[in-house]
């Protein structure tokens, strides 16, 4: 069998940052488990909830790791996997990016965010990132509290035409590859 892909959504635990911008990672990665109809389970050792994509030989988990401490969840599920860095990628927020804007790029600086710091600190910058738009708060004093704050309407409606775009790359990522699977997210 092909090694598969492996994702990780970074997010924070518990029902108060559910559906936050920090959490949309996370929160897009159980989206994809509800609209797929997948059967979630909780693997504790491994800090994250998960299910597998049969049809598109992907993992997909959710962190139950605080953001900040996002290295616990992801090398548990390195070594779980024996992941070869090429097929396992973080998704998350980027506040660099317009919201809804969806880039896939490897390696690269933490820009800010914590849970990427906290990756890159252990592991190096090695790794593919799922880059999702969360937008800016024209100020970077008030980012920490920007990030858990959570979408207005009219971001909703946005962000749900992104999610359908990022839900397609991951059959493009399976059938076609990274190169192409970058090149459907990073055109617009």
């Amino acid at each position: 069998m092909i090694n598969p892909f492996t994702l990780l959504g970074l997010g924070n635990p518990g029902n108060k940052y559910s559906k936050t911008r920090h959490n949309i990672g996370k929160d897009w990665i159980a989206k994809i488990a509800s609209s797929s109809k997948s059967k979630v389970s909780t693997k504790s050792s491994l800090y994250a909830d998960y299910f597998f994509l049969n049809k598109l030989s992907i993992h997909l988990y959710m962190s139950n790791s605080y953001v900040n401490d996002s290295y616990k969840t992801f090398s548990r599920i390195i070594k779980y996997h024996k992941n070869d860095k090429s097929k396992f990628f973080v998704v998350h927020d980027d506040i660099d990016l317009s919201i809804g804007k969806i880039r896939l790029k490897c390696g690269g600086g933490h820009g800010g965010h914590n849970g990427l710091r906290n990756i890159i600190q252990h592991f190096g910058e090695d790794f593919y990132r799922f880059r999702i738009g969360i937008g800016h708060p024209g100020n970077k004093d008030l980012v920490t509290d920007w990030v858990l704050t959570k979408f207005s309407p009219s971001e909703k409606n946005t962000l749900d035409n992104a999610f359908i775009k990022f839900h397609n790359s991951l059959d493009i990522l399976a059938k076609d590859g990274i190169e192409n699977c970058q090149k459907f997210l990073n055109t617009d």
